[in-house]
């Protein structure tokens, strides 16, 4: 999982991130996602080059659904920050969308996206 965060972290421009502490903070939270904050997911999803009014998006959809970050940042990192913006976006309930989470699973909506 750290070699996935690295490797997005130097992927290319877009994804670069520039602030040398909030790399830090990236790569210290994915040697432990129990540390995950709802803010450390905005940094990860922005990383993950998605763009900025979708990382907005998941931002409301966490908060708003009291989503476990532990959960969203396991999920993300298995799957991409995209695909956790088109979760997020999707027409599912929030209960749906943490059912995915918790479960690992990826509905079918977002692989077809």
């Amino acid at each position: 999982m750290l070699a996935t965060l690295w490797s997005t972290l130097v992927a290319g421009p877009r994804r670069l991130v520039h602030d040398v502490a909030t790399r830090r903070r990236l790569l210290s939270v994915a040697r432990d996602p129990r540390r995950a904050t709802e803010q450390d997911l905005e940094q990860l999803v922005r990383a993950h080059g998605v763009a900025e009014h979708r990382v907005w998006e998941v931002c409301d959809r966490v908060h708003r659904a009291a989503l476990d970050p532990v959960r969203v940042w396991t999920w993300t990192m298995a799957y991409d920050g995209a695909a956790l913006a088109e979760l997020c976006e999707s027409s599912l309930s929030d209960h749906d969308v943490a059912v995915h989470l918790s479960a690992g699973t990826v509905p079918e909506l977002v692989r077809a996206a």
